[in-house]
């Protein structure tokens, strides 16, 4: 094989990519290839491929995954001291859900 001493390497934002959870690189003979898991908005940009002397550069634009809401519901009361509930259910799985009170931001705790 005419490539076996060439060094191949990806890179992003002048960081070598090594293989872990997030990205995988495979190389089939003179195919080289970076697989990149559950992708997201800031996994968008420049992507370097370096091979010996020859550099080539990609972008990657990710898109944000659009969302919906399978039902809504109503809006509802409860006496004061009560627990009040309210849940949702959208049409797929997404890591980043966000949960709002008079347009700020509500975290668990």
């Amino acid at each position: 094989d005419q490539y076996k001493d060439v060094d191949v390497s990806w890179y992003r934002n002048e960081i070598r990519i090594e293989t872990g959870d997030k990205y995988k690189v495979e190389r089939d003979r003179c195919i080289h290839r970076l697989l990149i898991a559950n992708t997201e908005e800031g996994d968008s940009g420049e992507y370097v491929f370096v091979a010996g002397e020859t550099r080539e550069v990609v972008t990657l634009y990710v898109e944000a995954a659009h969302v919906e809401m399978q039902r809504t519901i109503e809006a509802f009361e409860v006496v004061e001291y009560q627990t009040a509930t309210l849940q949702f259910e959208i049409d797929e799985d997404v890591r980043a859900v966000q949960w709002l009170h008079n347009d700020k931001e509500i975290y668990a705790g």
